[in-house]
């Protein structure tokens, strides 16, 4: 579909994501970049490169750049792109990530959040990502876990109600996801194309989204008891992952 019909209102679509949680949740991310970039420095500090890709509203270009990265990123709907130059300043590429718009070996961190399980070639686009970081550079996702007794479980509750839906993959209505990963499948599409994990963490969150009304009120309890559950047994319903590129 085209994207600017499904995200073309910054404003609707980020309702449920407050700029203030945003910028929360962004600083974590770069704080742990940050600590496991410098550890693997072997001389002296230098100036960080950063790509955002899908880089939304522009948040953690920000951010990034409030701590002296040299950061940009690449937007494919342009009501994101106006959001990010009209609320903080920052001017994003529109467009999709293209490899050749960018020199080889020329970033240290590469993010792709909440953007791989809507990719139909995931392994093109960590292809093109490796192209583009330098050796030894990290690449940070943040994926749902569909290995999670979660999604599992949401699906196990749709078939007793005798429904064919499934909340793994989405490809015609939200969130729109085309790609699936758990715990081991990521690991498997990192290694064949020249990553290795790092840094591997999973999180509660909604498995997907219910309809007004008392039924889907309970879904959404029954649902969040079942993320808490998977979340407390370090396998929740979403999953952040720093990978490192190979040298080689």
């Amino acid at each position: 579909r085209d994207l600017e019909a499904v995200y073309g209102d910054p404003v609707e679509y980020f309702e449920n994501h407050p700029a203030a949680g945003a910028l929360a949740s962004r600083t974590s991310t770069l704080n742990l970049l940050a600590r496991l970039y410098d550890a693997r420095l072997s001389s002296t500090p230098h100036d960080v490169s950063l790509l955002d890709i899908g880089a939304g509203r522009g948040e953690l270009i920000k951010l990034a750049r409030d701590r002296g990265w040299n950061a940009e990123g690449v937007e494919p709907v342009r009501a994101f792109v106006e959001a990010a130059e009209s609320t903080y300043g920052v001017s994003l590429r529109h467009g999709y990530f293209q490899p050749e718009d960018y020199g080889e070996q020329t970033f240290d961190i590469v993010i792709l959040s909440a953007v791989l399980e809507h990719v139909p070639d995931p392994r093109a686009l960590l292809h093109g990502i490796r192209a583009v970081l330098k050796p030894g550079g990290l690449l940070f996702l943040d994926i749902p876990n569909e290995g999670s007794p979660a999604f599992k479980l949401a699906n196990l509750y749709y078939r007793l109600r005798g429904r064919d839906w499934t909340v793994n993959l989405a490809p015609t209505f939200p969130p729109y996801h085309v790609q699936g990963f758990g715990r081991g499948s990521i690991k498997r599409l990192l290694d064949s194309t020249g990553f290795d994990i790092a840094f591997r963490r999973s999180y509660a969150g909604d498995v997907c989204d219910v309809r007004p009304g008392f039924l889907a009120r309970v879904e959404r309890l029954g649902f969040g008891i079942a993320t808490a559950i998977s979340d407390k047994f370090s396998n929740g319903a979403y999953l952040e992952i720093v990978a490192c590129r190979r040298v080689n």
